[in-house]
């Protein structure tokens, strides 16, 4: 007959927890002397509270980790000061603590712990984990750690086990050409540890090169690499976006962001690919959000832009001005037709990481930056 599965519920540890927590450390590493001082244990719910983990199964204490970051790797140390070794921008994740009450072993909660400690680990942006064992080395290497070295405290052989936190490869496309660090800079902040391929559609182009725009139906704005500010077809660019996000998928990117607000509806990848548009539209629709006033950069683009939001089903108020709180015209705009949308819509990718913010206080209004909101979903999924 086959036992029911607990119902599991893993929160932060609180510090009424505590007398749970000391009664645990001793049950479980008590026997063999492993035990740590309960003043240690309460300093590290102190200065790392997002680190310390209680486990609860069909609503009872089950289990707890604790852990802290350091700034180097060195060897872990039973009842280090916390104060003291805790760094919070370490890069480091010293999993301090990890236990389950002997009589819930067994059931799969130790599991649950080390995932849980694993997505914090990654969510403080650690390259590496490590922690030490005296009966569980064996259980570390079955979920992916190796055995680094071994020590011996209060006459206890201390295997010590890591793991290296791989961070997946992005994909940067832009439609000028590379490098842009004014796009691809936020991208770097969302995902410090992932490394970056970064290419651009009219890489390897001179400016002669480029085709003379003549009443196209989409021009974009872009930069060359010396900075030179030129304006191209969408349909120019978009076979060679292709091109570049091809050399993204050969490079090995395990998802790409398009740093550009056109549709290019018919890029493909064999690797997810975030395109601004796409994500503010289902953003927009998840919110009940069909009213948008939309901040073009160029007023050639009012056309295009207005026709590609009515074709995904939005009532459209366009305008074209500097995202500038000051400006008189935006100023105007906003005023005339406040009510008629029911946020503002920057359709641009490149603005300062500030513009939104300053924008949504200046007028009382959500303020969606197409660029900055896709590279939240990246690093949602991603990060």
């Amino acid at each position: 007959m086959q036992l029911a599965q607990p119902q599991i519920q893993l929160r932060t540890a609180r510090p009424t927890d505590l007398p749970q927590i000391i009664a645990a450390d001793a049950a479980v590493f008590g026997w063999y002397g492993a035990q740590e001082d309960p003043q240690v244990i309460a300093a590290r719910l102190q200065v790392f509270p997002q680190g310390c983990i209680v486990l609860e199964a069909n609503g009872e204490f089950a289990g707890y980790a604790t852990s802290e970051k350091w700034s180097s790797l060195r060897e872990p140390v039973l009842d280090e000061n916390p104060h003291q070794t805790h760094d919070p921008t370490g890069a480091i994740f010293n999993i301090t603590t990890l236990a389950v009450l002997p009589t819930q072993q067994r059931g799969g909660l130790g599991q649950a712990l080390l995932k849980r400690l694993i997505e914090i680990a990654r969510r403080e942006r650690c390259t590496q984990i490590v922690l030490e064992t005296a009966h569980a080395a064996a259980w570390y290497a079955r979920h992916g750690f190796l055995k680094t070295g071994e020590r011996t405290q209060r006459g206890i052989r201390l295997p010590i086990m890591a793991m290296r936190l791989v961070y997946p490869r992005m994909g940067a496309l832009v439609i000028g050409q590379s490098p842009r660090p004014d796009l691809v800079d936020p991208l770097r902040l969302a995902l410090p540890h992932a490394p970056l391929v970064e290419v651009g559609a009219l890489d390897g182009l001179t400016a002669a090169e480029l085709p003379a725009v003549a009443g196209g139906r989409y021009p974009l704005v872009t930069r060359l690499r010396n900075g030179q500010r030129v304006l191209v077809e969408e349909e120019y660019l978009a076979p060679r976006l292709q091109m570049a996000l091809d050399h993204l998928a050969d490079a090995e990117v395990q998802a790409s962001i398009l740093l550009c607000a056109g549709s290019f509806a018919n890029l493909h990848s064999p690797q997810p690919l975030f395109k601004p548009f796409d994500t503010a539209r289902a953003m927009l629709h998840s919110m009940g959000m069909r009213r948008i006033g939309v901040l073009c950069p160029i007023r050639e683009q009012e056309a295009p832009i207005g026709a590609r939001w009515r074709a995904a089903g939005f009532t459209v108020h366009l305008h074209t001005a500097p995202p500038d709180a000051q400006d008189k015209s935006l100023q105007q705009w906003v005023a005339q037709n406040r009510g008629q949308f029911d946020c503002m819509l920057l359709d641009y990718v490149g603005h300062a990481p500030e513009t939104a913010h300053m924008l949504q206080q200046a007028f009382a209004l959500p303020v969606l930056d197409l660029g900055h909101l896709t590279i939240q979903a990246l690093a949602a999924v991603w990060a």
